[in-house]
């Protein structure tokens, strides 16, 4: 059993999510509006259920951490990022979820932006030599921990060219055992008090837009 304070994490995760937006921002050449709408523990199957089918999925290794993690991105944002990919201002109406090979590539592009992000987001806490696998569509087929394992979840809603999306991000409690103290001193180190948020995780409920700069 764990005894797992969410917070500890979040504070991590959110920060995990906001870097991958804003590179999605720099990389799509928009602006992208995101605020963080759930944290919250769950078992992985509960997790998973919660999820649409499809949706898309991908599986992250932390080492030197054990096991993997789950980032998922809904049909409607992926869908959007490809139609900008491909030339079009990423309003085009709902198609099926086929891909061809060059979407694929592109989808590739978009993990290895998630792969950096999550690499500096962690950097305060543990040097993390990230991977991300291919990504995958249908949730009953990933299976990264046991059904009934505790994970700590947070979701993150995402706007950009006129939709409105989830980003979501699953990690089992297993792969954060070894580094639970470091992860209480990062949030204590961030200015919480005892019974009290820090103000960083306040902020997760401010909407945030990312991108509308011009240098």
């Amino acid at each position: 059993a764990y005894e797992f304070k969410c917070d500890w994490s979040s504070d991590v995760c959110s920060s995990d999510l906001r870097n991958f937006a804003a590179s999605l921002a720099s990389y799509l050449r928009t602006g992208v509006q995101i605020h963080v709408t759930l944290t919250e523990e769950k078992t992985y199957d509960e997790y998973m259920r919660s999820l649409a089918n499809p949706t898309l999925l991908y599986i992250v290794s932390m080492a030197p951490l054990s096991g993997q993690a789950v980032v998922e991105m809904d049909l409607t944002v992926i869908r959007t990022i490809l139609d900008r990919l491909l030339g079009s201002n990423g309003m085009l109406p709902p198609r099926k979820m086929e891909m061809t090979e060059i979407e694929m590539s592109l989808l590739a592009r978009v993990g290895e932006l998630l792969r950096d992000s999550l690499t500096e987001a962690w950097n305060n806490v543990i040097d993390l030599d990230v991977s991300v696998q291919e990504p995958a569509f249908a949730p009953d087929f990933v299976q990264v921990t046991l059904p009934g394992e505790s994970t700590v979840m947070i979701a993150l809603e995402i706007g950009m060219l006129g939709i409105t999306g989830v980003i979501s991000m699953c990690l089992p409690h297993p792969m954060l055992a070894p580094i639970m103290d470091k992860l209480s001193a990062q949030f204590w180190f961030a200015g919480a008090s005892p019974g009290v948020a820090s103000d960083k995780a306040l902020d997760l409920e401010e909407p945030i837009e990312i991108g509308r700069a011009h240098v």
